[in-house]
């Protein structure tokens, strides 16, 4: 018998749980309201944004929703 090797463990990277039909329901609850209260809504996605002017945008954008 070989001892096992350990290079053929499987390691998960990420900590993060899974989000479940309820959590997707309330998020769109909540983009439902802030259309109606508000008159203008800006989308826009970004691949890479981990870099410091992107971490500057979102941190002067915190409190908006």
């Amino acid at each position: 018998m070989q001892p096992r090797s350990k290079r053929d463990k499987v390691v998960a990277l990420t900590q993060t749980n899974k989000k479940d039909k309820a959590h997707k329901g309330e998020l769109m609850d909540k983009v439902k309201e802030a259309a109606e209260q508000f008159e203008f809504a800006w989308v826009f996605g970004i691949e890479h944004n981990r870099n410091n002017t992107l971490k500057e945008v979102r941190q002067a954008w915190k409190g908006s929703k």
